[in-house]
């Protein structure tokens, strides 16, 4: 979740019209893994269609899984890590590779999310706070375009 105020508002924010606004700060009100998504969006008319890049922060990876569901073209996604407060706070940030959902060996009716990063790490998002290496059964729900460098 987001909090906004009006301090933080755009004068730019009428170019958008009633219902859109532009800020230029807000505050992150809930310390979970966030999923900074970079796609391709395509504005078309009948005789060219514009490609642009955009960015989105999602607070969910379902939300995530939505825009793949949609035919969304995913550039990348980079996993917010917040650090724990004992550590002095702040957050990380990594490239996503994988996300998989796994079955709580202590609970099998409930699943948790395993984040795999570029890297070679792992986060886990589990309620009961099991490790990744206590998962048995796992299913990949989202592999994510691998870092590509264009050669000129």
């Amino acid at each position: 979740m987001f909090l906004t105020n009006d301090t933080n508002k755009s004068s730019l924010s009428s170019l958008f019209g009633d219902s859109q606004n532009l800020w230029s700060g807000a505050e992150l009100q809930i310390r979970i893994f966030w999923f900074l998504v970079e796609f391709e969006a395509s504005n078309q008319d009948d005789v060219d269609e514009l490609k642009m890049i955009s960015t989105l922060l999602l607070s969910r990876p379902e939300h995530v899984l939505g825009l793949v569901q949609q035919g969304v073209k995913i550039l990348s996604v980079y996993l917010m890590i917040p650090l724990p407060s004992f550590e002095g706070g702040g957050w990380d940030m990594a490239r996503l590779k994988e996300i998989w959902e796994a079955v709580e060996p202590a609970a099998p009716r409930m699943k948790a999310k395993i984040y795999a990063t570029a890297d070679g790490f792992h986060f886990v998002e589990s309620k009961l706070g099991t490790t990744v290496n206590e998962f048995k059964d796992r299913e990949l729900l989202l592999r994510c375009p691998a870092v590509t460098t264009k050669s000129a």
